[in-house]
């Protein structure tokens, strides 16, 4: 047998592999029990949230006919972030808004319905009653002709549960801040905070919706995916330099698996073989060596971070393969590829944030060090 038939024979055995270990995968994959009952804290923050909305309503009277007047935004984005943290909760959290504000119940449930599609069957309007919510997904028997929209509902949630660092927990609902201590250059830092808000608001934002709009939901975790494969080889270069070989062999695996069997990074094959993603860069390879962060740092397009991952950043610049590889047209284009498709799904958690914050730059500095926390504790 020649060296061709051999290699043709092992890649459709790797497929068949693949193939039939995902299946598996999701096929015993445990199904999560629902949660009936909002935690007080969260059915605090609805009433909190609905009592400013009716706040904003009766002050605008008579003078603004009814079809103008406040449509509820506090609660509808309070319901976003609770949802988008603890998607068992979505029944519960509908319910209590709705029996809040049922003047709204429509257009609350189309808000979330077009937030989180996955939820709702395709032949169901957005104006039905909260217990349309598919509870099949719940069940532990489900039909055949239900398995397939089971399975998507079960990975957008999978998906999500990994994006729960998106969401902040602000200073005045307790929220750790790391960086308050170390902000020196405050006045500085403001004003570049600001520019760069800025620069989001007339570009980045709404290059992201239009992203939002016209992708698919069921595409975007997907594309995502691919960016994520796309930077292993810069993870793996770092945990080669923090000694961390066993985490540098499972980056290259990742990599050659997702980027062959996973079709360039588009499906996480590595990860359902028990190889799980984990990020790294040089910014973590300084803390791991026990270089201090410095002080806090807001830069022009790059936005929050500190002295040791701005160098960090600048080194990752240096030694990411991509850099040796690829044209700096090349590098732009991806760059600002990923940097629309993560700005997309910050859109629920930036809205949160600018609507609850009392200092929006507080808020964002001290997202900045809780999501750096567990970036570095992975």
């Amino acid at each position: 047998m020649t060296k061709s038939r051999l290699l043709i024979l092992f890649l459709s055995w790797l497929w068949f592999f693949a193939l039939v270990t995902m299946i598996t995968f999701q096929s015993v994959q445990a199904n999560p029990e629902p949660r009936t009952n909002l935690p007080v804290s969260l059915d605090a923050a609805l009433s909190k949230a609905a009592s400013r909305d009716k706040a904003i309503v009766a002050s605008q009277g008579n003078l603004i006919d009814k079809p103008r007047r406040g449509g509820f935004h506090h609660l509808k984005t309070t319901i976003i972030s609770i949802v988008a943290r603890y998607p068992e909760l979505l029944e519960p959290a509908i319910n209590k808004a709705v029996k809040l504000a049922p003047e709204h119940k429509e257009a609350i449930i189309k808000r979330v319905a077009i937030s989180f599609p996955e939820f709702f069957s395709k032949h169901e309007k957005p104006s039905i009653d909260a217990t349309i919510i598919k509870q099949s997904y719940y069940k532990k028997q489900i039909r055949n002709t239900e398995a397939e929209q089971i399975y998507t509902v079960k990975k957008s949630i999978v998906f999500r549960e990994k994006e729960k660092n998106l969401w902040p927990q602000l200073p005045s609902e307790g929220g750790p801040d790391g960086y308050a201590n170390i902000d020196p250059l405050e006045s500085l830092n403001r004003a570049f905070f600001y520019g760069n808000g800025a620069l989001d608001f007339v570009l980045f934002e709404p290059l992201a919706k239009t992203y939002g709009f016209f992708v698919p939901d069921t595409a975007k975790p997907a594309i995502a995916r691919a960016f994520n494969n796309l930077g292993e080889p810069l993870i793996f270069v770092n945990d080669i330099i923090q000694l961390e070989f066993r985490n540098a062999a499972t980056s290259f695996s990742r990599f050659v698996i997702n980027s062959t069997v996973g079709l360039a990074g588009f499906f996480d094959v590595a990860e359902n073989l028990g190889l799980p993603s984990h990020k790294s860069d040089f910014g973590k390879t300084l803390h791991n060596y026990g270089v201090g962060e410095g002080i806090y740092l807001v830069l022009p397009f790059f936005g929050p971070t500190s002295v040791r991952d701005s160098i960090g950043l600048g080194v990752n610049m240096f030694i990411d393969p991509r850099s040796w590889t690829l044209s700096s047209g090349s590098r732009f284009g991806l760059s600002l590829g990923e940097g629309i498709t993560v700005r997309e799904r910050m859109i629920d958690s930036i809205d949160y944030l600018v609507e609850h914050s009392k200092d929006p730059y507080e808020s964002v500095r001290a997202w900045t060090w809780q999501k750096r926390q567990q970036e570095l504790k992975n």
